[in-house]
């Protein structure tokens, strides 16, 4: 994990997490909260990317381009038994 700015943590082990969670519905429901909402951007960023994804692939301009870039990422076997990836 990264920080933007200077950061302090604050660790808290599983048990007493458990502890403080059952002892205060209302923490328990923030943090529900905080991590949904967390899942729904992640959700959102994730179809964007779908998204783009299938209108690039669908320019046909751009499906060279796409297939030689999957191509080199692809591993193969080289003549000496040794695998390696296709660009060296």
């Amino acid at each position: 994990m990264v920080a933007a700015v200077k950061t302090r943590l604050l660790t808290i082990d599983k048990p007493v997490l458990w502890q403080m969670l059952a002892n205060q519905p209302v923490m328990a429901l923030n943090l529900l909260h905080v991590l949904s909402q967390r899942i729904r951007e992640n959700n959102v960023v994730l179809l964007s990317s779908i998204e783009l994804q299938r209108a690039y692939r669908s320019k046909p301009e751009l499906r060279t381009l796409i297939f030689f870039l999957e191509f080199q990422n692809r591993p193969v076997r080289s003549p000496f038994g040794t695998r390696r990836n296709g660009s060296g």
